[in-house]
């Protein structure tokens, strides 16, 4: 992630766990995850305290809907959410840059927005699963 100038780590941390997929069809799905989420040791799949929960909820992020390259030239494609773990996301459509892209590896960046009150633009590099 981009503050400004200064590249952090994102919200995630920088040990995640994801999978980013694009089929023919038109349809993306991306799901990331801090690896060393805490569990919440009940054994119930509905437990958890309103603490434990909210930090699952930070440490995860996932959204699936339509996607379309805009424009090969400038390299953009966007995503149009139509379910998403953060329920603002759903029906929005955002623009990714795709910054590379190879056989194994593909970087998008975010257009700047706003997260927890600072203008940021998201980096994320993802690599091919075999």
């Amino acid at each position: 992630m981009q503050i400004g100038e200064q590249k952090k780590p994102v919200p995630l941390g920088t040990d995640i766990i994801g999978f980013i997929m694009y089929n023919p069809d038109g349809y993306m799905c991306f799901t990331a995850m801090s690896a060393n989420r805490p569990k919440f040791g009940s054994g119930d799949r509905a437990g958890g305290t309103i603490e434990q929960r909210a930090t699952a909820f930070e440490s995860y992020r996932s959204t699936c809907g339509r996607y379309e390259v805009v424009s090969e030239q400038d390299r953009i494609i966007t995503h149009a959410f139509e379910v998403s773990l953060t329920p603002d996301f759903t029906g929005q459509t955002e623009k990714r840059i795709v910054k590379e892209i190879s056989a194994d590896k593909l970087t998008l960046e975010t257009i700047p927005h706003v997260l927890k009150g600072q203008q940021v633009v998201g980096i994320w590099t993802y690599e091919r699963v075999r």
